[in-house]
């Protein structure tokens, strides 16, 4: 099935499988910053070669681009009278803000609590 961005149901669609598509980078990104989280110093220790730092970013980005088009084709059919489904249109605009929320939170969090460590050379 095509989907079809001309429509406003199909831009309903669209913008709940980019919540679900971005809940599910902003969950990685999150989940690579709290595993490299020490209690200990209050700081995301990584290594600044490792792959680790790019990974957030690239999560958190990916997160932040698929959150912030679902937002808006959501809330382009919202409140047309041609849209069928309304009700699946405000569905992915406020799943979006979710979105959009959680990858901000844990992008900002990261920035203020972030502490690059070299390994010990042997």
């Amino acid at each position: 099935m095509a989907l079809n961005l001309k429509s406003y149901e199909g831009q309903a669609r669209a913008s709940v499988g980019l919540a679900i598509a971005g809940a599910l980078f902003a969950v990685c990104g999150a989940y690579f910053i709290v595993s490299a989280f020490d209690r200990d110093l209050f700081a995301v220790v990584y290594d600044p070669k490792s792959k680790r730092l790019p990974a957030i970013g690239g999560c958190l980005l990916l997160s932040l681009a698929a959150g912030a088009a679902g937002f808006f084709l959501g809330l382009n059919g919202a409140g047309q009278k041609r849209n069928k489904q309304p009700q699946l249109s405000w569905t992915g605009f406020f799943l979006n803000a979710a979105v959009l929320t959680l990858a901000l939170s844990a992008g900002v969090f990261f920035y203020f609590t972030k502490y690059a460590m070299m390994p010990k050379a042997t």
